[in-house]
């Protein structure tokens, strides 16, 4: 019997000894709520790390802001093409290239941010509704100014790159969007938005 064999039948009878003396525990999912305003212990830590991947936000200086400005610009130039035209479908995700809708032009300059370096946990598309009440995406950014957490918005409605903040208080109501990790989405708290009513009308 070779080396390598006896390494083999070393490691099944160490994973057959772990396996019979370990339970494996069984469960569920724990799952994502509305956000909440997080430990002032971990705002502290990551406005002193804000490079670390767990605190989901870049720094932003001349270089980031010409990055957000360049895709904003880009997802702007992108022909407005709704999915049933474009794809003969009602609803159809993908980056646009020269048409889509709020949704594809969102992912297309998520996609140019990503290029640039950016982390995928910084960006995160959006479900809103707009001041007159209809359905749109955006694109969320996490960055980090002064010590202090921000969240921007490239939105194809609007020519500049605005604070969520801004757009609330044109009237947007920001309903979900993408968890900071993995593929889930989270609720965003109700009530946002000026002279809004809960309606899904």
């Amino acid at each position: 019997m070779n080396r390598l064999s006896i390494f083999k039948l070393l490691g099944l009878g160490i994973l057959a000894s772990l396996t019979a003396c370990t339970t494996v525990p069984i469960g569920t999912g724990l799952r994502d709520g509305a956000p909440i305003q997080p430990p002032a212990g971990w705002v502290d830590f990551c406005r002193r790390n804000a490079t670390d991947p767990s605190c989901d936000a870049r720094p932003l200086n001349r270089q980031s802001w010409n990055e957000l400005q360049g895709a904003q610009a880009q997802m702007r130039a992108i022909r407005y093409v709704p999915d049933m035209k474009n794809y003969g479908k009602t609803e159809y995700w993908q980056v646009a290239v020269t048409a889509g809708d709020c949704e594809d032009l969102a992912l297309a300059a998520r996609d140019r941010l990503l290029r640039f370096g950016w982390p995928v946990n910084t960006l995160r598309l959006a479900s809103v509704f707009t001041e007159t009440r209809e359905k749109h995406s955006v694109l969320t950014v996490e960055v980090t100014r002064a010590g202090r957490r921000e969240t921007l918005v490239l939105d194809s409605r609007n020519p500049q790159v605005l604070s969520w903040d801004d757009l609330k208080r044109k009237g947007y109501w920001f309903v979900t969007r993408q968890s900071g990790h993995g593929s889930a989405w989270v609720k965003i708290d109700d009530g946002q938005g000026a002279g809004w009513a809960r309606s899904d009308g």
